[in-house]
């Protein structure tokens, strides 16, 4: 079940598109699906297991984690201020 690179940029996408709070952007979490799928590539990746693809899918969903990190670490910087 490959997760293509489009898809893990939609849940994000949408989340943007509905102006979400400060407080909503920090409690982001992405869709469960998309946890399992990092989970196992993951795991895979341990265990050196990884096919070309499976590897720019992983650096893919890496990609977006360290985007909603930043936005993240942005809103609470906000909202501190």
């Amino acid at each position: 079940m490959a997760i293509h690179r489009i898809v893990v940029w939609d849940a994000v996408d949408e989340f943007l598109l509905s102006k979400p709070s400060e407080d909503e952007i920090i409690a982001f979490q992405a869709p469960e699906t998309l946890q399992n799928r990092a989970a196992e590539l993951l795991e895979r990746n341990r265990e050196g297991d990884l096919t070309v693809e499976e590897q720019a899918e992983l650096d893919e969903i890496t990609a977006v984690e360290k985007f909603v990190m930043r936005l993240k670490a942005k809103a609470l910087a906000k909202r501190s201020a």
